[in-house]
C-alpha cells in the first residue's frame, strides 16, 4: 500500500469537515444504545417467558410455548423487517381495539429495539431442561 493511500484513508476517518470520524462515532454510539436497550427488553421478555413456563399454569405455559416456537421458527431478519414496518400499525390497531382513538407513532429506534428485544426474549427464556441442568450442575 502506498503512503498516499494510507494518508487518504486517514483523511477520510478524521474528525474534520472532510472526514467521516464524527458520523462513524455517532453510528457506533447508536449501535451500542440499540444493543443495550434491546438486550434489556429481551431479558425482561425472557424472564416473563421463564416465569410462564415454570408457573404451573397451563394457559401461561401455552402462551410462552407458542411465543418461543413461532419466534424461533421465523428467520430473525424476516421478523425484524416485519416488526419494524408493521409494528406501529399493529400497535395502533391494538389500541383502537381497546377503544382509544389516538394514533401512536414509534420512532425507528423504538421499533428496532422492540423487534430485536422480542426476538432475544424468545431465546432467553429458560425451559425445564435448563432448570434440571442447573440443579444437577451440568452445563446445557
Amino acid at each position: 500500500m502506498s503512503d498516499s493511500g494510507a494518508t487518504g484513508f486517514l483523511a477520510l476517518v478524521m474528525f474534520s469537515d472532510q472526514g467521516w470520524g464524527g458520523p462513524l462515532l455517532r453510528g457506533a454510539v447508536v449501535t451500542l444504545e440499540i444493543s443495550l436497550c434491546s438486550y434489556l427488553f429481551g431479558a425482561l421478555l425472557g424472564l416473563l417467558g421463564a416465569w410462564a413456563k415454570l408457573s404451573g399454569s397451563r394457559l401461561t405455559w401455552w402462551v410462552a410455548e407458542v411465543y418461543t416456537t413461532i419466534v424461533r421458527a421465523i428467520p430473525a431478519l424476516l421478523l425484524v423487517i416485519l416488526l419494524f414496518y408493521t409494528g406501529t400499525t399493529l400497535l395502533n390497531e391494538a389500541i383502537a381495539w381497546f377503544g382509544w382513538r389516538g394514533v401512536v407513532n414509534l420512532s425507528g429506534f423504538a421499533a428496532v429495539v422492540f423487534s430485536l428485544g422480542f426476538i432475544k426474549g424468545a431465546y432467553m427464556r429458560a425451559g425445564s431442561g435448563n432448570l434440571d441442568s442447573g440443579i444437577s450442575g451440568v452445563s446445557a
